[in-house]
């Protein structure tokens, strides 16, 4: 595991490339964008936390992170991500809170094994539909965006969800 909070993470990363590092935590690094060496471990990682910086978008090449269990991008910039988020299928944790996310990968809900999804604090008016089949989805944040209850597609992501934990207000 390597957790980094304003420090020279770059050394701390640099050729682990092999099977041992299985966390990484880049926290208040002012980052501005997802660092290469980051996705060099994709056979490794599990659990990435780069928040609280500056990004404004994920390269498509986060879907190379495909043991990828959680995933923390909250207190960024970011107004989109790329539809290969769908890709991340052990993806059980994807906190995305505190953005300007505008809309989420139409996909999303294809993610089987997504339990905790965060998006609490974004720009986001309506849900993917493919989210209400999302069975192991269990505990949706929504809370602090523009959303309309009443959007049909909304509507109809509640009727058909089987979320137990529901944060909307």
């Amino acid at each position: 595991r390597v957790k980094m909070r304003r420090f020279d993470w770059q050394e701390a990363v640099a050729g682990r490339h092999d099977h041992a590092l299985s966390a990484v935590e880049l926290i208040s690094n002012s980052l501005t964008h997802l660092p290469t060496e980051v996705l060099g471990l994709a056979a490794s990682l599990r659990s990435l936390t780069i928040s609280w910086n500056l990004l404004e978008s994920i390269p498509a090449s986060i879907g190379r992170l495909k043991h990828m269990e959680t995933l923390d991008l909250s207190f960024n910039r970011l107004k989109h991500m790329p539809t290969q988020l769908c890709c991340l299928h052990k993806l059980h944790t994807l906190c995305l809170s505190d953005n300007e996310l505008l809309l989420l990968p139409a996909a999303l809900g294809d993610l089987s094994s997504l339990a905790r999804l965060e998006l609490q604090y974004n720009q986001l008016q309506m849900l993917p539909h493919s989210l209400a089949g999302a069975s192991s989805l269990s505990a949706l944040s929504l809370a602090g965006n523009p959303w309309h209850p009443s959007h049909a597609q909304n509507q109809q992501f509640f009727g058909d969800a089987g979320v137990v934990e529901l944060h909307i207000d």
